[in-house]
């Protein structure tokens, strides 16, 4: 295989990688790995919420179903399903009405506005 033949497939690969939403722990982690380990010989382990791995504490996972801000007619400004980053991570689930107001000249679409439904 060429270089640009790596290249190409590697390229495919981040693609193909790209849309599932990976945290450090949760459903898009373990997806990511079996679609590796379908390429190359890796060993997946699970380690248990709570575990304490020197300074630090495994977390509950985090996984997303939903999340969007709509305008005020309905349409979706900001959705998860078209791009994973429109959410940071590990914040909490919110369903309110926020007034533009709110945040002064900022665009809403740059907010910190998240939504998580379950």
């Amino acid at each position: 295989m060429g270089h640009s033949d790596l290249g190409n497939e590697l390229y495919d690969f981040a693609v193909e990688l790209f849309p599932i939403n990976r945290s450090i722990t949760g459903e898009g982690v373990r997806e990511t790995l079996l679609r590796i380990k379908k390429r190359i010989p890796i060993e997946i382990k699970s380690v248990h919420t709570g575990t304490q791995v020197f300074d630090w504490t495994v977390p509950k996972e985090w996984n997303v179903r939903e999340a969007y801000i709509e305008d005020s007619n309905g349409n979706r400004v900001v959705d998860f399903k078209n791009n994973n980053l429109h959410l940071v991570g590990y914040s909490i689930p919110m369903d309110k009405i926020v007034n533009h107001g709110v945040f002064g000249k900022i665009e809403l679409s740059k907010t910190a506005i998240k939504n998580d439904k379950k």
